[in-house]
């Protein structure tokens, strides 16, 4: 986009020049908020798979150079043929890639194309001798592209679209192409931001920022928790100042509202975090610009309050616009899960069609030319500046037209503020009351009128001069010199009467001021009572509140004493209780010892026991054998009546019977031996359950003790 002035194509304003020859070369280039990105030179007809292969091959790892993470946004070029192909849209959405929607041959909205013309001025001074040499030169001029200035076009491209906006230049473009000597035009313009450099939808709901009765806001906007959190005392001070504590309130609202929507899309969001940053995302494009408008206009709505601002007094309002979008990006960046997130802003190629670049090949204008070389001469715009007024490439780093357009708003506002002063009548302030103004003017006409007194009474002297002039020649001299005297007082005292009628003048509109300020004051002074009235009612809400509290509190306090001497009995029946743990614990030791003694007998008790099962079972066989012997005296019973043939039988037979008895009589004291055995057995066996039994109720008792 180019604007021109009325005489700029002036015969004497322009040189011939040639735009044939040199030949010409084709760059892609990108550039983010960090700084440029790669630049690479194109060769032969580009295509949709050339352009995919060219941001395959640059812009993905012009991304990782820059280290941009994940939150940036890619803008295309003015030109579309190669965005609009299918290869392309598929090959970025394959890549997740976000691309911004603007109108294509805009531009005014494309970045990239204030870092075209710099390189084409640094190119012009270097003069390249041919192609090679002029990649060379534009290779080594891209990477001297300062990171500031790249983060200066991301940064003011917000400030780019409103003036596009306000110009109404959106819809329809009126693009002028100026044909230079040497010149780089882009080809593809492809420019990468941050989502905050785009623009959102201004059909948002917005409240009335001047609503006909006043709202009721939360103790948290009244207290503007939000705001002192993220801004400084000085800084609510100045808001204060400028905004108003009314309007302070409505941003503390609006902000609250906004945080509120990112918490909850954050809190329902349980999907990826892409999915997140674009709920997150939409909320933000959404609620910037109404938010930022509101706070421009209630500062409008003081300007038109107080039609004396100063100067400046819109540095300090752009200041807080900056203030708060950055409090919407800190807030939007408290809820998001990219923290690593930065703006990217890639760039373009070189358009062939006005990329002439070789100057030493192109014709003078001296030179002979055929009718078809100098048909394509054009006129260029030359400077009428001595050599030592000419201005440079820059102004110091900077580009010319953000300082033209400066010094033109620059100049603009003063003529505005100098209207204005000469239109409206400066508000004065002054000490002296309306009775102090009164008793002036009448000071003044009393003066006036003895003035006016003194004046005929001179008049009068001086016809008396005249005739006393008249009655004696001697004395003409001296009434001539006291008639001049007088006349010259007489002039004296017309001009002080003229300034005095001035100064009444004066003193008659300054009362009319002060008495339309005094009007102003009983207005304001009313809203003061309301306001006093209004602070009054809420002062006594407080004291009842506080009183309520007050009241609270003595029954906290109550319920605090109670807990006490709760506390005190507890801490008695603990140190009692732990008392008892240590008698338990004294008499588990005791029955510990009682234990271990039990069992050492219980050892011994089993050790006889076996011992005594042994004896048993020699008894039982015992037994058996006197069995067997009683069977075999009742045998011998039966044979007492049969014939024994000689004495020595019979003598046989009373041994055996003797032996017989004997063992029988040995059978019973074993028999009456065992039976006492048992009956010992069965008291130890009774004893040692005991013990085992009260073992158990004291494992019991210890257990107990210590829950």
């Amino acid at each position: 986009m180019s604007w021109k002035k009325k005489d700029e194509y002036n015969p004497k304003n322009t040189i011939p020049t040639v735009k044939h020859g040199g030949g010409n070369i084709i760059l892609w280039g990108c550039f983010s908020a960090k700084g440029t990105g790669r630049l690479h030179r194109i060769e032969g007809r580009m295509d949709g798979a050339m352009y995919c292969e060219i941001l395959a091959n640059n812009l993905l790892p012009s991304v990782r150079a820059l280290e941009m993470g994940r939150g940036w946004v890619f803008q295309h070029d003015n030109d579309p043929k190669q965005h609009t192909a299918r290869a392309t849209k598929e090959w970025l959405r394959k890549k997740h890639l976000k691309v911004l929607e603007w109108p294509s041959q805009s531009p005014d909205l494309n970045p990239i194309e204030n870092l075209w013309r710099e390189m084409k001025v640094c190119i012009v001074q270097r003069q390249p001798r041919n192609l090679k040499d002029l990649e060379k030169v534009c290779m080594e001029e891209w990477a001297k592209i300062p990171a500031a200035v790249c983060a200066n076009l991301v940064k003011t491209y917000r400030k780019r679209m409103i003036s596009v906006i306000a110009n109404n230049i959106c819809d329809v473009l009126d693009v002028v192409q100026h044909d230079e000597a040497i010149d780089i035009e882009p080809k593809v313009h492809e420019t990468e931001k941050n989502a905050e450099s785009h623009t959102p939808s201004l059909e948002e709901k917005v409240p009335d920022p001047f609503p006909s009765k006043e709202p009721k806001y939360s103790d948290d906007v009244l207290r503007l928790t939000l705001l002192r959190d993220h801004f400084k005392e000085e800084d609510m001070e100045r808001f204060q100042k400028i905004l108003g504590l009314q309007n302070l309130f409505r941003v503390e609202f609006l902000f609250s509202d906004l945080e509120q929507e990112l918490k909850a899309a954050r809190l329902s969001q349980t999907n990826t975090s892409e999915d997140i940053e674009k709920a997150l995302e939409a909320i933000l494009e959404a609620s910037e610009t109404p938010i930022l408008d509101e706070i421009e206009r209630m500062l409008d709505a003081q300007e038109n309050t107080d039609l004396q601002q100063e100067a400046g007094e819109f540095i300090e309002e752009a200041a807080i616009l900056d203030d708060f979008q950055e409090l919407v990006f800190t807030l939007r960046q408290k809820y998001s899960n990219a923290r690593n997130s930065a703006p990217l802003a890639v760039g373009s190629q070189l358009h062939p069609d006005t990329a002439q670049l070789l100057p030493n090949l192109f014709a003078k204008p001296d030179m002979c030319c055929s009718n078809t070389d100098w048909a394509c001469v054009s006129p260029q715009m030359v400077t009428c500046l001595p050599e030592q007024w000419k201005p440079g490439p820059d102004f110091y780093g900077v580009s010319w037209e953000p300082v033209l357009v400066t010094a033109g708003a620059g100049v603009i506002g003063f003529l505005f503020l100098f209207w204005r002063s000469i239109l409206s009548v400066k508000s004065k302030s002054y000490l002296t009351t309306e009775k102090e103004m009164t008793d002036r003017m009448e000071r003044l006409e009393q003066e006036k009128k003895e003035i006016l007194q003194k004046v005929a009474e001179l008049q009068q002297q001086g016809e008396e001069l005249k005739e006393k002039q008249k009655q004696s020649e001697k004395s003409a001299t001296s009434s001539l010199e006291k008639i001049q005297e007088l006349e010259n007082i007489v002039q004296e005292m017309e001009r002080q009467n003229e300034r005095l009628d001035k100064e009444n003048n004066l003193l008659a509109r300054s009362f009319d001021d002060e008495r339309a300020n005094t009007a102003k004051h009983e207005d304001v002074m009313s809203e003061m009572d309301k306001t006093i009235e209004k602070l009054k009612r809420s002062r006594k809400k407080t004291q009842d509140a506080l009183s309520k509290a007050t009241i609270l509190m003595d029954e906290a306090k109550l319920r605090e004493d109670a807990q006490k001497v709760q506390r005190q009995v507890l801490e008695k029946d603990i140190a009692t209780l732990k008392e008892e743990n240590l008698s338990l614990h004294h008499a588990a030791k005791l029955w510990e010892e009682k234990h271990r003694e039990m069992s050492e007998q219980i050892k011994v008790y089993q050790k006889s026991q076996k011992d005594l099962e042994d004896s048993l079972v020699q008894k039982d066989h015992n037994v058996e054998v006197l069995s067997d012997l009683l069977g075999d005296l009742e045998a011998c019973d039966d044979l007492k009546d049969g014939v024994v043939a000689n004495g020595e039988a019979s003598n046989d037979k009373q041994t055996v019977i003797q032996n017989r008895i004997k063992q029988m009589m040995d059978v019973s004291r074993v028999q009456t031996t065992l039976s006492v055995v048992e009956e010992e057995r069965d008291r130890f066996m009774t004893k040692l359950l005991n013990e085992e039994r009260g073992q158990e109720r004291a494992g019991r008792t210890i257990s107990a003790a210590g829950a």
